[in-house]
């Protein structure tokens, strides 16, 4: 029997941080700063919105257990109603925060009980994440984290809703006492988790795009290797959308009726070094993109860089603002007929504005598509 819902309602979880400067301190808002973190979102051609974001400050230790703030930004797209993102936007923060790093063996046997299926052999996984640990040099997320999601997702789908969503979640700080992760030339550490088909996306001075994620799909062939252990219910739709069961999503909270079948919430982590020695791009890193597939369905990645790089020139500005960002992002899916929700967040990393190298590499083509489309809609 599976526990009536939710045990733990987090509300109120702060969303501030403090400022500081050689002169004063100020304590902000994150969604009230245009200049450090940006968001948009549009229900688009859908009856209602059922995406959701979060942006907060986590009070999480270090591997010497010094409690240090982490930064944290997620984009959440719910389907078959808003309700679980909701859940998500409003809670799964706090959970992270809160996790019990001892808790593995009795969400295995939590899982195994209540769910069944693919969760009796699920042993295996938490071995890993444990593992994983072991080679982290800086924090605990690599275990923390997956720990976090299933608790949030276990706690979710015992109200027993048919609902999902998926999920990405950015966790960033600076590696240097004293200084923020968005100042100039800053040692950081991005961490992103990823569940589903929401996605992350790093940005650099020169426009260069990487992703930090990937989508779980039918057709990603991890996921279906996985999956086929379990079930054979991998096919392809009459317009050539892949599913697995009735689900476009491999991972996902909630989605309880697929849950004995593998439909997990179980993050695929990733963790990248900002201005670091081992820093993913050739530029210096400039800034963040989280998105939903309402966007990525219709944008490249580097359609999505060049927009954000040419929102901060747009008005004559070299330094524009991750706000501005957003909503072009949005407004230029929506021109191009998006039809799910679309949402994006965007934030600025210790780039931002050194725009000196860069070159609008997709701003021909993104051209002769907002062209077609609008002989498109005239036709």
């Amino acid at each position: 029997m599976l526990r009536s819902g939710p045990q733990r309602q987090f509300r109120g979880f702060t969303q501030y941080f403090t400022l500081r400067t050689d002169a004063a301190k100020a304590k902000i808002s994150l969604q009230k700063a245009p200049g450090f973190v940006g968001h948009a979102s549009d229900r688009m051609m859908r009856p209602y919105n059922e995406d959701r974001i979060f942006t907060g400050v986590l009070d999480l230790p270090d591997l010497h257990g010094e409690h240090i703030p982490v930064f944290n930004f997620s984009v959440f797209d719910g389907h078959g109603g808003p309700d679980c993102a909701e859940f998500l936007a409003h809670n799964l923060a706090k959970y992270v925060e809160t996790a019990d790093m001892d808790s593995g063996p009795d969400l295995f046997r939590s899982y195994a009980k209540e769910i069944g299926g693919y969760w009796r052999a699920w042993k295996t996984s938490l071995a890993r994440y444990s593992r994983d640990l072991e080679r982290s040099h800086y924090d605990d997320m690599l275990l923390r984290i997956p720990l976090a999601f299933l608790r949030a997702d276990l706690d979710y789908i015992g109200t027993e809703k048919n609902m999902g969503s998926t999920c990405t979640s950015a966790f960033i700080y600076s590696l240097e006492s004293g200084k923020n992760f968005w100042d100039r030339n800053v040692h950081g550490l991005l961490t992103v988790a990823q569940v589903g088909d929401t996605r992350a996306i790093l940005g650099d001075t020169m426009g260069n795009a990487l992703a930090l994620s990937t989508v779980h799909h039918p057709s990603n062939p991890h996921e279906s290797d996985r999956l086929r252990k379990f079930s054979t219910g991998i096919f392809r739709t009459p317009s050539g959308e892949d599913r697995y069961l009735q689900y476009a999503n491999t991972r996902a909270f909630g989605d309880f009726q697929g849950k004995a079948h593998g439909i997990t919430a179980e993050p695929d982590i990733a963790t990248f070094e900002l201005n670091g020695q081992n820093k993913p791009l050739p530029g210096e890193d400039a800034f963040l993109i989280l998105v939903s597939d309402g966007v990525t369905d219709k944008a490249s990645d580097q359609e999505l860089v060049d927009l954000v790089i040419q929102s901060a020139h747009s008005g004559g500005s070299l330094r524009g603002t991750p706000q501005s960002a957003a909503n072009e992002i949005v407004s230029y899916v929506e021109m191009l007929g998006t039809q799910d929700n679309a949402t994006a967040l965007v934030v600025r990393l210790g780039g931002w504005g050194n725009w000196h190298s860069w070159t609008d590499r997709s701003g021909s083509h993104r051209e002769e598509r907002l062209r077609e489309d609008n002989y498109r809609r005239r036709g």
